[in-house]
């Protein structure tokens, strides 16, 4: 009988490519950064963790889910936090004295979008604020991590899949492993060796 040699890898390590959760930048620096951010109505964001690379392009989505008005309003100071007793008359003016790198409004209705384009800050790290009354007392704020690092900062999550193609290689290298060894057990066995 003849034998069929199949040559195959030794190792396999499928590439990965990574998705964003809702507030998490694509990973890959010098590109865009799309950002997802929900208002919501126990006056907060989520998630409250942002992280994009300095220099990137970014494109922020805030979407309301309470029922009341929101803002999202981005510090231009990195490594600066206000005082948690701040009011909204306080944020609004530090914001009149630094002009915000993003300053939005999300309307007072379930599912209102807001936007904003903006290229990503210098390393550090950036608070945003609701300055609607009492919100940021309440605890309504966050902050966006400016950094050069691929791997997420504290508070966010990036769920990491199989690409396409390393999906498609390992699930070839089994069937090849399948049909191999299904066409060893119907080889006919080998004839005992003649004795002397």
């Amino acid at each position: 009988m003849a034998s069929v040699a199949l040559a195959l890898p030794v190792s396999v390590t499928p590439a990965l490519a990574t998705f964003p959760h809702p507030g998490t930048s694509h990973p890959a620096a010098g590109g865009v950064d799309q950002i997802n951010v929900n208002t919501l109505s126990n006056l907060g964001y989520d998630p409250s963790t942002i992280t994009v690379h300095p220099g990137d392009q970014v494109q922020l989505v805030v979407t309301q889910m309470a029922n009341f008005e929101h803002t999202f309003v981005l510090s231009p100071l990195a490594n600066f936090t206000f005082d948690n007793a701040a009011t909204a008359a306080n944020l609004t003016l530090f914001f009149r004295a630094h002009a915000p790198i993003v300053n939005l409004t999300v309307a007072g209705t379930v599912g209102a979008k807001a936007f904003a384009n903006f290229t990503a800050p210098a390393v550090g790290s950036y608070e945003f604020v609701c300055i609607e009354a009492t919100h940021f007392q309440a605890g309504m704020h966050g902050e966006l991590i400016s950094t050069t690092s691929t791997t997420s900062a504290p508070g966010t999550s990036t769920t990491v899949y199989l690409e396409y193609g390393a999906v498609a290689g390992v699930v070839v290298i089994v069937v090849v492993l399948i049909a191999v060894l299904r066409m060893r057990r119907m080889a006919p066995p080998s004839p005992p060796a003649a004795s002397p």
